[in-house]
């Protein structure tokens, strides 16, 4: 039933001219820092409107509700602290240039979203955390020349591989310095409980100490803890750079890094050459002598250079003297490998597959968690190459799918190129995964850019040391910021508020408070609901005098903020 106060033909009914209050729709979303809450204004006489009572509260109870504000427009960012995740209900009353107040609106509810910084710094560790940032963070290993995987791979099976093993200890020991190595074996293993065939293929090609070869092994096996295939093919190719010795008092100009420098004139202090700077030797550590004779009285660790035989050199050891390998320098080399794995039961260690673990006991004994009836496919190509000073450069290729140890299924693509100085490792690639909710695709980089080369400007770039990012032109339909700078570098947005030395604009319409003057004391506002307040020119600080108009009416005030004049409502 509608409200009447005699005399003065008012009260909360229609009036002529009203829109409809009543059917607005209501919305609230998460927005970040808060929650953005909308609503519809009516079809007819929309401009009818005058302002749009919000109230909130953190009960759906209409009783809980609150006056939050009085809002212009159709939209309110309501600012919340968004970690306290508290869920935020809001209803709305319509209200006319009649004065007509519509009925409660509501509820809409939501949760603050966190803020912009915030955000970043969640998705930032989310990204750090990921199972694909650990592919991209591992450095990318050593790829072991064939001649050195030869060793170990024909040591651990003699019984299978004994044509392989003859053939390549008589190409190891051929003493001409030119060789050539062909060997092809097919070994089959059947115990009780595995079962197990081997093909290893070999060439190789020697001359002195450049040496160029080839392994191609495949190997099947079956057994209570597995089912697994594997083929690996390794090309390398090196080359030996032998090291000087020079002695003589002044310090020589060195070729390679290994080359030694017995410093006559100063009781053949031996130096060796870091690649940067002569250094106290880290092999020896004894006396040095350079003699034709083996000298007498040694000590374990003293060095003989027997000047008969080409400077050959000898350390005393266990009470004999023993060949020293001195003059064997650094090796160049280049190697391509490619190596797949199939497997039914591996080895989870923290969350990542480790194909090269092949029983149960090894697992655990590694801290690692075995999956009997699980599938892995893991396919890795990989180059790399080493200079003189032992640095290598390194690019590795790698597609993996299997399910984790919590069941998860995960396919993972990832790129990799290091580069190792002087033992500082740098390393970085690019990376797709799938986990079964979400794909994800990152770059471990320092730079990132699109563009086409030979243009004077790259529409973008990404410069991870800085943070920024840079776009010569962006068409963007949605922008959320919390500072924005002009072509000079000076803040025009700070903290999400427009200065006002920026707004030129025929019409100004706001849907908050404008202000004019410090805030300490503004000359003007004019509010959303269409009150405004006047300051007059003041005569002190503490000056109050001014001109309020609200929904009770004018009030005219004096310096001292005594109400002198007062238009409409008196009491």
């Amino acid at each position: 039933m509608a409200t009447i106060t005699c005399g003065t033909g008012s009260g909360n009914f229609p009036q002529p001219g009203d829109p409809d209050l009543n059917n607005s729709i209501l919305n609230a979303a998460p927005a970040f820092g808060g929650i953005d809450v909308t609503w519809t204004y009516p079809e007819l006489l929309p401009e009818a409107v005058a302002h749009v009572r919000l109230y909130r509260s953190t009960n759906a109870d209409p009783a809980t509700a609150v006056l939050l504000r009085r809002v212009s427009g159709e939209l309110y960012h309501d600012t919340l602290d968004p970690l306290k995740g508290v869920t935020y209900y809001y209803w709305i009353k319509i209200v006319s240039v009649n004065g007509t107040i519509g009925d409660l609106i509501g509820p809409a509810s939501a949760v603050a979203r966190p803020t912009i910084e915030q955000t970043i710094e969640m998705l930032s560790g989310q990204i750090n955390d990921s199972h694909l940032a650990q592919s991209l963070r591992d450095n990318i290993q050593r790829i072991d020349l064939v001649n050195t995987r030869l060793d170990g791979e024909v040591a651990d099976r003699v019984a299978q591989y004994e044509g392989v093993l003859g053939t390549l200890n008589a190409y190891q020991a051929d003493v001409e310095g030119t060789a050539t190595l062909l060997a092809d074996e097919v070994s089959r293993l059947d115990t009780a409980d595995t079962a197990q065939i081997n093909q290893i293929n070999i060439l190789g090609a020697r001359a002195e100490d450049n040496e160029a070869m080839l392994l191609d092994e495949q190997r099947l096996r079956a057994d209570a803890d597995q089912a697994m295939g594997e083929d690996l093919r390794i090309l390398s190719a090196s080359m030996g750079i032998e090291s000087q010795v020079f002695f003589q008092p002044a310090a020589p100009i060195p070729s390679n890094p290994g080359d030694r420098w017995i410093d006559t004139d100063n009781g053949n202090a031996p130096k060796f050459w870091s690649g940067s700077e002569w250094v106290t030797d880290p092999e020896i550590t004894g006396t040095v002598y350079r003699q034709t004779e083996p000298p007498t009285n040694p000590v374990a660790g003293d060095v003989w250079f027997d000047s008969d035989d080409g400077d050959k050199a000898y350390q005393f050891l266990d009470g004999v003297w023993e060949p020293l390998s001195i003059y064997d320098g650094n090796l160049i080399s280049a190697a391509v490998q490619n190596h797949n794995n199939t497997r039914i039961g591996y080895c989870m260690i923290d969350g990542a597959p480790s194909p090269d673990i092949g029983s149960q006991a090894v697992c655990k004994a590694n801290g690692g968690t075995w999956l009997v009836q699980q599938a892995l496919a893991d396919a890795v190509k990989g180059i790399q190459i080493t200079d003189s000073d032992g640095d290598s450069a390194s690019v590795e290729e790698r597609m993996v799918s299997y399910k984790n140890d919590i069941g998860q299924l995960l396919s993972e693509y990832t790129v990799k190129v290091q580069t190792d100085t002087n033992g500082n490792k740098i390393v970085g690639g690019f990376g797709l995964t799938a986990d079964g909710a979400t794909v994800e695709a990152g770059f471990d980089v320092d730079r990132f850019w699109v563009g086409k080369l030979g243009n004077k400007r790259f529409p973008f770039i990404i410069d991870a040391n800085t943070n920024e990012v840079f776009m010569d032109e962006a068409a963007i339909r949605h922008l959320t910021f919390t500072k924005l700078r002009d072509e000079a570098g000076n803040f025009m947005v700070v903290n999400g508020k427009l200065k006002a030395k920026y707004i030129e604009a025929g019409d100004l319409i706001s849907q908050s408070t404008v202000t004019v003057g410090p805030t300490t004391g503004k000359t003007f506002a004019f509010n959303v609901d269409g009150s405004y307040k006047l300051l007059a020119k003041r005569t002190s600080e503490t000056g109050k005098g001014g001109v309020v108009y609200d929904e009770d009416g004018i009030s005219v005030y004096d310096e001292a903020g005594t109400l002198r004049v007062k238009i409409g409502k008196l009491l």
